[in-house]
């Protein structure tokens, strides 16, 4: 065989080369281009909706209803498409009672929501606020987290029983734990808290009172305990030793008892007609 013809030959199998990579070259465009489009496909909104919201939760104070409104406007997506953290972050955001949610799809078209809720454990009032706002109360909870649901007639009326914590809200979990402690020494003097935290000068103060034989409070004697800036704890504990002693037996007399001296304490009584009037009342 001469060389033309070796030459002719190898440019034939040069070409057919050619045409072999550009076929492969059309598939594999090809099959990226449909790839992309049934991806695309997937994720439109509108293809493979949500039929089925499943709280996975007992809710004790999140209304389930308020929940489904605001799971069902915040969809923005079906099944492959749309974006749990989303969600979850709009869920945190938009219902104040939820502390932690996690989002989860199920095969088809079900959405499986698990919520913890806030457990609020005392009323909280914070020293940032204006003159005009000092009277807004929110809720702190047991992890010493500061939340505002809206609450409802019912709810109002169940947490305006529970002991009010004032302070700044950056030291709200310093405050709860050692309001707590204060809590747990007054009630070995049948004594409990209605109010505990600091003002606006940071100066810590309660408000107590005394509980009858039947645990009912007698709230026409709320005793204010101040404690002062400096030496809270001391100053705390002087006042359950010399409660301890002589001055239990005139708890009915006091208004308050401050206790922001170096090695001592006042107390400011109920004026005499007062006491009368009490005494009276009682007979």
């Amino acid at each position: 065989m001469n060389d033309a013809k070796m030459t002719d030959i190898t440019s034939s199998f040069s070409t057919i080369e050619l045409w072999i990579n550009f076929l492969l070259f059309l598939v594999i465009l090809g099959l990226l281009s449909s790839s992309w489009l049934f991806v695309h496909w997937l994720h439109k909104p509108e293809n493979f909706p949500f039929k089925k919201v499943m709280l996975v939760t007992q809710l004790e104070n999140q209304k389930s209803e308020e929940l489904q409104k605001v799971t069902i406007s915040s969809l923005n997506g079906g099944f492959f498409s749309l974006n749990v953290d989303d969600l979850r972050v709009q869920l945190l955001k938009r219902l104040p009672w939820i502390q932690l949610v996690s989002v989860r799809k199920v095969w088809p078209d079900k959405l499986v929501i698990d919520i913890v809720e806030h457990h609020p454990i005392a009323r909280w009032l914070s020293v940032e606020q204006t003159d005009k706002e000092y009277s807004i109360f929110q809720l702190l909870s047991k992890e010493g987290v500061i939340f505002n649901p809206l609450l409802s007639t019912q709810q109002e009326k169940k947490f305006a029983k529970m002991i009010l914590l004032t302070g700044s809200a950056n030291n709200a979990e310093k405050i709860l734990a050692q309001c707590v402690q204060f809590s747990k020494k007054l009630q070995e003097l049948n004594l409990a808290l209605r109010q505990c935290g600091v003002n606006k000068r940071r100066s810590w103060q309660l408000k107590i009172f005394l509980k009858t034989v039947d645990n009912q409070e007698l709230f026409e004697n709320d005793i204010e305990i101040k404690l002062g800036k400096k030496n809270v704890v001391q100053h705390f504990e002087r006042f359950t030793q010399t409660f301890s002693g002589q001055l239990k037996n005139y708890i009915m007399s006091i208004i308050m008892v401050d206790l922001r001296y170096s090695n001592g304490f006042s107390v400011k009584w109920k004026p005499v007609n007062i006491l009368l009037d009490t005494v009276s009342d009682k007979t």
